[in-house]
Protein backbone atom coordinates (compact mmCIF):
# COMPACT_ATOMS: atom_id res chain seq x y z
CA UNK A 1 0.00 0.00 0.00
CA UNK A 2 2.70 2.29 1.12
CA UNK A 3 4.56 1.90 -2.31
CA UNK A 4 1.40 2.24 -4.53
CA UNK A 5 0.61 6.05 -2.67
CA UNK A 6 4.73 6.73 -3.34
CA UNK A 7 3.80 5.76 -6.86
CA UNK A 8 0.58 7.86 -6.97
CA UNK A 9 2.70 11.07 -5.17
CA UNK A 10 6.15 10.68 -7.16
CA UNK A 11 3.14 10.70 -10.74
CA UNK A 12 1.05 13.53 -9.37
CA UNK A 13 4.68 15.36 -8.78
CA UNK A 14 5.87 14.94 -12.16
CA UNK A 15 2.31 16.35 -13.33
CA UNK A 16 2.67 19.30 -11.16
CA UNK A 17 5.49 20.51 -12.27
CA UNK A 18 5.96 18.86 -15.47
CA UNK A 19 6.60 22.53 -17.25
CA UNK A 20 9.51 23.04 -14.66
CA UNK A 21 10.98 19.89 -15.55
CA UNK A 22 10.98 20.67 -19.13
CA UNK A 23 12.30 23.55 -19.06
CA UNK A 24 14.90 22.20 -16.66
CA UNK A 25 15.54 19.40 -19.00
CA UNK A 26 15.09 20.39 -22.15
CA UNK A 27 16.36 23.55 -24.74
CA UNK A 28 15.39 24.90 -27.75
CA UNK A 29 18.63 26.32 -29.78
CA UNK A 30 17.87 28.71 -32.27
CA UNK A 31 18.79 27.90 -35.88
CA UNK A 32 16.82 30.46 -37.96
CA UNK A 33 13.42 32.53 -38.58
CA UNK A 34 10.55 32.25 -40.41
CA UNK A 35 8.95 34.92 -41.89
CA UNK A 36 6.02 36.24 -40.35
CA UNK A 37 2.43 35.28 -41.99
CA UNK A 38 -0.29 37.78 -40.90
CA UNK A 39 -3.49 37.49 -40.44
CA UNK A 40 -5.62 38.72 -43.75
CA UNK A 41 -8.30 36.46 -43.72
CA UNK A 42 -11.78 38.54 -42.83
CA UNK A 43 -13.10 35.55 -41.22
CA UNK A 44 -9.92 34.86 -38.95
CA UNK A 45 -9.90 38.46 -38.29
CA UNK A 46 -13.24 38.88 -37.08
CA UNK A 47 -12.85 36.43 -34.94
CA UNK A 48 -9.45 37.74 -32.93
CA UNK A 49 -11.39 41.31 -33.17
CA UNK A 50 -13.95 39.24 -30.79
CA UNK A 51 -11.17 38.91 -28.24
CA UNK A 52 -10.43 41.11 -25.23
CA UNK A 53 -7.55 43.39 -25.53
CA UNK A 54 -5.04 43.15 -22.37
CA UNK A 55 -1.43 45.73 -22.17
CA UNK A 56 0.27 43.00 -20.39
CA UNK A 57 2.81 41.05 -22.47
CA UNK A 58 2.35 38.29 -20.49
CA UNK A 59 -1.54 38.15 -20.81
CA UNK A 60 -1.11 38.60 -24.46
CA UNK A 61 0.81 35.30 -24.55
CA UNK A 62 -1.44 33.56 -22.66
CA UNK A 63 -4.27 34.43 -24.42
CA UNK A 64 -3.01 33.98 -27.70
CA UNK A 65 -1.83 30.46 -26.83
CA UNK A 66 -4.93 29.66 -25.31
CA UNK A 67 -6.14 30.52 -29.06
CA UNK A 68 -4.11 28.84 -30.80
CA UNK A 69 -4.80 25.28 -28.76
CA UNK A 70 -8.82 25.87 -28.71
CA UNK A 71 -8.34 26.58 -32.49
CA UNK A 72 -5.98 24.09 -33.59
CA UNK A 73 -5.22 20.30 -33.37
CA UNK A 74 -1.87 18.52 -33.43
CA UNK A 75 -1.26 16.04 -36.66
CA UNK A 76 1.92 14.62 -38.12
CA UNK A 77 0.55 14.44 -41.74
CA UNK A 78 1.15 16.88 -44.26
CA UNK A 79 -0.50 20.32 -42.83
CA UNK A 80 -0.85 23.80 -43.84
CA UNK A 81 1.66 26.76 -42.30
CA UNK A 82 -0.78 29.43 -43.36
CA UNK A 83 -2.45 30.73 -39.91
CA UNK A 84 -5.30 32.02 -42.35
CA UNK A 85 -5.58 28.78 -43.96
CA UNK A 86 -5.23 26.78 -40.75
CA UNK A 87 -8.15 28.88 -39.29
CA UNK A 88 -10.35 26.41 -41.30
CA UNK A 89 -8.55 23.58 -41.61
CA UNK A 90 -7.23 23.21 -37.63
CA UNK A 91 -4.72 20.56 -38.40
CA UNK A 92 -0.87 21.97 -37.88
CA UNK A 93 2.21 20.46 -37.29
CA UNK A 94 4.63 22.58 -35.09
CA UNK A 95 5.64 25.59 -38.40
CA UNK A 96 1.66 26.02 -38.27
CA UNK A 97 0.95 26.08 -34.60
CA UNK A 98 3.96 28.32 -34.32
CA UNK A 99 2.90 30.72 -37.66
CA UNK A 100 -0.53 30.82 -36.06
CA UNK A 101 0.28 31.70 -32.78
CA UNK A 102 2.75 34.35 -34.31
CA UNK A 103 -0.34 35.63 -36.57
CA UNK A 104 -2.64 36.24 -33.27
CA UNK A 105 0.10 37.74 -30.96
CA UNK A 106 0.49 40.25 -33.49
CA UNK A 107 -3.13 40.91 -34.36
CA UNK A 108 -3.47 41.19 -30.49
CA UNK A 109 -0.41 43.90 -29.80
CA UNK A 110 -1.73 45.43 -32.44
CA UNK A 111 -5.44 45.88 -31.78
CA UNK A 112 -3.92 46.58 -28.47
CA UNK A 113 -1.56 49.52 -29.93
CA UNK A 114 1.39 47.81 -28.92
CA UNK A 115 3.49 47.12 -31.97
CA UNK A 116 6.40 49.48 -31.38
CA UNK A 117 6.75 47.72 -27.62
CA UNK A 118 6.30 44.26 -28.68
CA UNK A 119 7.97 41.92 -31.00
CA UNK A 120 6.56 38.56 -31.88
CA UNK A 121 9.35 36.15 -33.94
CA UNK A 122 8.77 32.64 -35.40
CA UNK A 123 11.76 31.00 -34.64
CA UNK A 124 13.41 27.59 -35.93
CA UNK A 125 15.48 25.12 -33.21
CA UNK A 126 17.22 22.40 -32.05
CA UNK A 127 16.18 21.15 -29.12
CA UNK A 128 18.39 19.18 -26.82
CA UNK A 129 17.55 16.97 -23.49
CA UNK A 130 20.02 17.21 -20.95
CA UNK A 131 22.11 18.01 -23.67
CA UNK A 132 21.40 15.06 -25.93
CA UNK A 133 20.47 16.71 -29.56
CA UNK A 134 16.98 14.96 -29.86
CA UNK A 135 16.59 15.42 -33.97
CA UNK A 136 19.70 12.65 -33.65
CA UNK A 137 16.96 10.43 -33.04
CA UNK A 138 15.12 10.35 -35.94
CA UNK A 139 16.42 10.46 -39.85
CA UNK A 140 13.13 11.74 -41.04
CA UNK A 141 13.10 14.93 -42.50
CA UNK A 142 9.54 16.05 -39.90
CA UNK A 143 12.21 15.57 -37.01
CA UNK A 144 15.14 17.86 -38.16
CA UNK A 145 13.98 20.79 -36.43
CA UNK A 146 11.38 22.67 -34.35
CA UNK A 147 9.33 25.70 -34.42
CA UNK A 148 8.09 27.72 -31.69
CA UNK A 149 8.18 31.79 -31.10
CA UNK A 150 9.61 34.65 -28.88
CA UNK A 151 7.59 37.50 -27.66
CA UNK A 152 9.94 40.34 -26.57
CA UNK A 153 9.33 43.77 -25.26
CA UNK A 154 11.27 46.15 -26.64
CA UNK A 155 11.68 48.45 -23.60
CA UNK A 156 12.59 45.80 -21.00
CA UNK A 157 14.31 43.37 -22.96
CA UNK A 158 11.81 40.92 -21.22
CA UNK A 159 11.36 37.81 -23.11
CA UNK A 160 8.83 34.57 -23.44
CA UNK A 161 9.40 31.97 -25.83
CA UNK A 162 6.44 30.17 -25.94
CA UNK A 163 5.65 26.54 -27.86
CA UNK A 164 2.28 26.41 -28.84
CA UNK A 165 2.59 22.54 -29.92
CA UNK A 166 3.91 21.68 -26.63
CA UNK A 167 0.87 23.42 -24.69
CA UNK A 168 -1.57 21.71 -27.00
CA UNK A 169 -0.12 17.88 -26.78
CA UNK A 170 1.91 18.38 -23.10
CA UNK A 171 0.33 21.46 -21.73
CA UNK A 172 3.65 23.10 -21.20
CA UNK A 173 3.28 27.08 -23.16
CA UNK A 174 6.48 28.00 -21.96
CA UNK A 175 9.94 26.60 -22.74
CA UNK A 176 13.65 27.71 -22.53
CA UNK A 177 15.76 29.08 -25.14
CA UNK A 178 18.81 30.67 -25.77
Amino acid sequence: MKRFRFILLLILLVIVLRGWLYRLTVSYHPIGERPAILATDKGFIQHLEHQPIDTSMQRIVRQSLNLTTSQLEFSFGKCDSDPNRLFYSQKANCVGYAAYFNAVCHQLIERAGLEKRYRVQHLRAKITFLGFDLHQLSNSPFFKDHDYNMVEDLQTGERFFVDASTKDVLGIGFVKSE
